[in-house]
């Protein structure tokens, strides 16, 4: 690990002298828990461009920031958890119709999992309880899934429709 913080400092340094740096507006993060956490910790090795021209799903995001840690990047559990939070949320994949809300009532489970970031076994719930149920009215009915991840639920209330 030693290492590891020498390599990345030897990164930055360099960094610093070549003059890297980003386009104007490639910096600008939606505001979010984890912006100050993102721009101080990603900015070390590469530019915010690389998030902000991504569209990745949750688990990517996490693998991505998994190895991003493992290579030295300085986050601490609840940073490294509240950035797994931020990506998908802001740089998740796109809602199957463009920028429409999806309709949780009538989406598959594969169109929930894209549009909001879930695991497929999440995804797979909501679809078997609004069969076994009802239809979703609101989002505390949805919420009322068992066992379903709520912090993405609640991420992802602005890109539903019921």
């Amino acid at each position: 690990m030693k290492g590891n913080g020498k390599l990345l400092s030897a990164l930055i340094l360099f960094g610093w002298l070549a003059g890297w740096s980003l386009p104007a507006g490639a910096q600008a993060l939606p505001e979010g828990p984890a912006k100050a956490v993102l721009e101080a910790s990603c900015t070390l090795c590469h530019g915010l461009s690389y998030i902000t021209q991504s569209s990745r799903s949750a688990s990517d995001w996490r693998e991505i920031v998994s190895d991003m840690v493992s290579r030295g990047a300085p986050l601490t559990l609840e940073e490294f958890e509240q950035v797994l939070q931020y990506l998908p949320t802001h740089f998740g994949p796109k809602n199957p119709a463009g920028s429409s809300p999806v309709n949780v009532n009538r989406a598959t489970a594969k169109e929930l999992e894209t549009a909001l970031g879930l695991s497929a076994r999440d995804a797979e719930a909501m679809v078997r309880y609004r069969e076994q149920n009802q239809a979703f009215r609101t989002l505390e009915d949805l919420k009322k899934v068992p066992g379903i991840d709520q912090q993405k639920v609640e991420a992802g209330k602005d890109r539903l429709a019921f």
